[in-house]
Order: structure tokens, then sequence, then C-alpha cells
């Protein structure tokens, strides 16, 4: 059950539990069509509304409209647990396109762009902060 192997996944729950209150913009505790299709486009990856509501309905098991913690933990589960060796391609894919000025870093502006696209509005204090616990080299930027 993947539910079970996701809650017994400390660091995994955390990282579902973030990612869900940050879809869940009307703290309800349900992730709205809306509210995928805006993190999709945020991603670059744009989905017809015919595609976001097929995911939903694959998805949504209890047949509400929408998708709770629970659904939320059974659609994104499989993708952590069976992506063996593609992680590094995933996250290579993502600094991409959050990389909107092709620059191979990540500056402040881009992440706090891409933040605020996801409902994150964030001050610069805040940008700043990330950008210094995953800067490496002390540039000021992420690379």
């Amino acid at each position: 059950d993947i539910l079970a192997k996701v809650r017994s996944d400390e660091q995994w729950l955390s990282v579902l539990s973030e990612a869900f209150a940050m879809l869940d913009r009307d703290s309800s505790g349900k992730i709205h069509v809306q509210n995928i299709a805006d993190v999709m486009q945020a991603f670059n990856e744009a989905k017809s509304p015919a595609e976001i509501k097929t995911m939903v309905q694959r998805f949504d098991v209890r047949k509400t409209g929408t998708i709770d913690f629970d659904e939320f933990c059974i659609m994104m589960g499989p993708a952590y647990y069976t992506r063996a060796g593609g992680s590094e391609e995933e996250l290579a894919r993502l600094f991409q396109t959050i990389d909107v000025h092709r620059t191979g870093t990540i500056n402040q502006s881009e992440l706090k762009d891409v933040m605020g696209r996801l409902g994150q509005q964030m001050t610069d204090a805040e940008v700043n902060d990330m950008v210094c616990q995953a800067d490496k080299n002390s540039d000021g930027v992420i690379d």
C-alpha cells in the first residue's frame, strides 16, 4: 500500500506535506483543480484543462473533485519510490526551468519569481536566505 509506505517515510512525508501546504492555498485541506494547473504552468508543464481534470479524477478516490492529503500522497508517492537513477535528471530539469535567463545559475530574482508564481510571496530577505543556504561557493547564486 503506497499510502502506508509514504506515511512510514518521515523525510518524504515532510516533503509532501510542505508541497501540499503550498498547493492548498485556501487551507481547506484540499487541492483544487486550478491550484494544480497553476503549479504545472509555473514549472512550464502546462496541461490542458482536460488533462488536469483527468489527473484529479484518477487520484480523487473519494470523488470530491479535489485532492486531499492522502490522495496527494498516493499520487506523488510512486514518483519518489520508482525514480531510481532519475532524480538527478529531474533536478536538472527543475533547475533549468527556474533558470529563465539560461545562465547556469539561479539568482534571487528568478527564485522569487518562481515562488511567486507558485503562490508563495516571499520577502527579499527570505529569498536571500534560501539562496544562501543553497549557494555552495558563496558567489550569491545557486549553481
